[in-house]
């Protein structure tokens, strides 16, 4: 194996200009705008008077979780969705935005949790030879991982997280939320309900780069509410339309196991 460093351009002395001309470019991501629903409809009654649980009144209780659901869905979409669009009606084409998961194509890593001996040792070697293999925009990053991988994270400094009297009162142990490399890499791990605890995402571990991801929103959870003409049931409507680029997706990072 040899490695070539390149060393740049030498000229003689009062050298004609000869180099060649080029310019550097940069691409940036283009995603699809993807227009999203939710629909609830409640009767005239639930509407005036109905409470649920005895505390509030039914339709604010049905409006709550339609939007908790509603936003759910849409993050959920901008970790897994599918870019593509769907022409069936060539009047009404569907367009579908491109999650996370399916951005990353350069930096992917695979393991498996049940065979790691040193799990940061395995982690040491994920950040330096995929995670940080592309910086753009410095040496900081985060990490959306899952409960099981922060759990063997934490688990692997087993030797220093607990203390004792010096131990704030009500905890028993030190967390480990931010992880430091030599050369001023810096890790910032945050726990996302996307990777489920019991699902087979538990130990995955998304490292992105927040420069170079724009959120591009046009319609931010707009609702409506309406009666058919003749009826009286109520109907409210939520929509979100939007997208999210990922861009330079060389600057993140995916660790999912086998």
């Amino acid at each position: 194996k040899t490695d070539a460093i390149y060393l740049g351009r030498t000229i003689k002395e009062s050298q004609d200009i000869l180099a060649t001309p080029h310019q550097r470019d940069v691409l940036y991501n283009a995603n699809f705008v993807e227009h999203m629903e939710a629909l609830i409809r409640i009767t005239d009654d639930q509407k005036t008077w109905l409470k649920t649980k005895g505390t509030i009144p039914e339709f604010t209780w049905q409006q709550k979780e339609l939007m908790w659901e509603f936003k759910r869905s849409v993050e959920y979409k901008m970790m897994w969705g599918v870019k593509h669009v769907d022409f069936s009606d060539p009047l009404r084409p569907m367009r579908f935005m491109e999650g996370l998961y399916h951005a990353i194509k350069t930096n992917v890593a695979v393991y498996d949790p049940n065979n790691v001996t040193d799990f940061e040792r395995m982690i040491n070697n994920f950040l330096y030879d995929v995670a940080f293999r592309y910086n753009p925009n410095g040496y900081k990053k985060i990490a959306l991982a899952g409960p099981r991988f922060l759990q063997n994270f934490n688990f692997a400094f087993k030797d220093f997280r607990r203390v004792d009297t010096a131990a704030p009162s009500g905890k028993v142990g030190l967390n480990f939320d931010t992880y430091v490399l030599p050369g001023g890499f810096e890790l910032k791990f945050l726990r996302t309900d996307m990777l489920r605890m019991g699902t087979g995402y538990e130990d995955w571990v998304f490292v992105i780069d927040p420069k170079e991801i724009e959120v591009r929103v046009v319609k931010d959870f707009a609702t409506r509410l309406w009666q058919k003409e003749g009826g009286r049931d109520w109907n409210l409507m939520v929509e979100w339309q939007g997208t999210i680029a990922w861009h330079r997706e060389q600057a993140h990072a995916l660790l999912k196991t086998v």
